[in-house]
């Protein structure tokens, strides 16, 4: 089994190495794994630009740091606030429907 959309929100680094290792062990003994290639970091705060230590799994593999993740239809975006875009959430919802004649079935 996988997890997913799983949000860990932490106030430091360490914090959020701290909180995913946990949920790394307690995830574990539920016999779900991380799947490191789709997991990621997204820094926000007055020290988002600032290079630091990355997030490593308990097997040593390292979580990569991103400028924005899509996670539940919006993108979260890094930077000094917490920002995320709905821009193509509305772009998607916006979109014309295209109906091919030969699937449309009008009349009785």
């Amino acid at each position: 089994m996988l997890a997913r959309d799983i949000l860990l929100i932490a106030p430091s680094v360490s914090e959020l190495q701290r909180l995913f290792r946990a949920s790394e062990h307690e995830l574990s003994c539920l016999d779900v794994c991380i799947n490191v290639k789709k997991s990621c970091n997204v820094r926000n705060g007055p020290k988002s630009d600032v290079k630091c230590a990355s997030i490593s799994t308990i097997k040593g593999y390292n979580l990569s740091g991103v400028n924005e993740v899509w996670y539940l239809g919006t993108y979260v975006i890094t930077g000094r606030q917490f920002k995320w875009s709905v821009a193509s959430a509305k772009r998607s919802f916006h979109r014309p429907t295209i109906l091919m004649p030969s699937l449309v079935k009008f009349g009785r």
